[in-house]
């Protein structure tokens, strides 16, 4: 392992630390029905994505595990180049993609899990069942699209963006400049 570094990344930092408050402080999504507003943090995704209906309607408590198992993933996220920000290897570098990963994923499932039928309803039966299902489907179909007007972008994911984006363009340049001298030094010898 080798020694601590005397200098630290400090860009670095107040990018994580931009996005720790998009994450952790600032709302991610917002849900406006008028006088009913409900906001959700990014380290609540997780929840929102097991059971949108509950954490979007703030009735149901059972998204607070999956709300703190995901606060902890996105808490190591953060610290992982905070501790790895001390070592000059090369490698800690890439830590610095850590948060840009975790909100690529989580938006890649959310936006999976939401375009998603909920009710298969076969077209071509003809049976009872067969058209409650397209019934329920239909009425999904338009509650979710009422819903999905309602819903924006809050200014916590822009925010968390914008650093992650940051920290994985950093942590890129700096890992290939960082790769680069070992790798001539290498060649010439």
């Amino acid at each position: 392992m080798r020694r601590p570094a005397k200098n630290l990344d400090h860009a670095a930092l107040i990018a994580l630390c931009a996005v720790a408050l998009g994450w952790f402080f600032m709302s991610t999504l917002v849900v406006d029905f008028g006088l009913w507003q409900e906001s959700i943090r990014f380290y609540q995704v997780w929840a929102l994505i097991r059971d949108p209906a509950g954490q979007l309607s703030g009735v149901n408590s059972a998204g607070t595990p999956a709300a703190l198992v995901f606060g902890l993933v996105c808490a190591a996220a953060v610290l992982a180049p905070v501790i790895c920000m001390r070592y000059r290897h090369p490698a800690t570098l890439l830590t610095y993609l850590l948060p840009f990963v975790v909100m690529a994923v989580s938006g890649a499932v959310l936006y999976s899990q939401g375009s998603m039928n909920t009710v298969v309803a076969d077209s071509g039966a003809h049976s009872a069942s067969a058209f409650i299902a397209r019934i329920a489907q239909a009425a999904i179909s338009r509650a979710s699209d009422a819903v999905a007007t309602r819903v924006s972008v809050g200014a916590g994911a822009y925010l968390a963006l914008l650093g992650s984006c940051f920290l994985m363009l950093r942590g890129l340049t700096k890992y290939r400049s960082a790769a680069k001298p070992q790798s001539n030094a290498g060649n010439q010898a």
